[in-house]
């Protein structure tokens, strides 16, 4: 798929500690209730995160090359992470890329809910990066991405 799309993430009660991290060119609560049409999942499936890109194949295969060692089976699109470390990871990789042209939190996960935010050991990212990057956005994407000594 060449154009825009959507990198999200999920959850479900069925699978605590794991994500769902995967793009679709259609809305992500339409992608979520067909995946949790099938029988053989017993709970439905919650669109926790997304963001709508230009690049959504590449967002999502760098999510999935970076976080290998985060994946339940390497042929599936599941991750043992923390909810907010999938939605961490893919900020900062939309922000090397094309950048964020829309985004949405469920309520759950939304960056003004966090108490503290932990900075996970594979983010990199200088102040000159950010400020190349960031010209244009809105304060609610810059929640997530301003990390400094663990805290937001």
């Amino acid at each position: 798929m060449a154009g825009i799309g959507f990198v999200y993430v999920m959850t479900n009660p069925a699978m605590p500690g794991i994500v769902k991290v995967g793009m679709t060119d259609r809305s992500p609560h339409a992608r979520a209730m067909e995946l949790s049409a099938g029988t053989s999942i017993p709970c439905p499936f919650a669109v926790e995160y997304y963001v709508e890109v230009g690049s959504p194949r590449e967002v999502e295969a760098d999510f999935h090359d970076a976080m290998a060692d985060f994946r339940v089976n390497q042929s599936r699109e599941f991750f043992a992470m923390p909810v907010e470390q999938a939605i961490c990871e893919i900020s900062l990789g939309v922000i090397g890329l094309k950048g964020i042209l829309s985004s949405w939190h469920s309520d759950k996960y939304h960056p003004s809910k966090y108490e503290s935010f932990h900075a996970f050991t594979r983010i990199s990212i200088s102040p000159s990066q950010i400020n190349n990057h960031l010209s244009g956005a809105r304060q609610s994407e810059l929640s997530l991405l301003v990390i400094e000594g663990g805290k937001k």
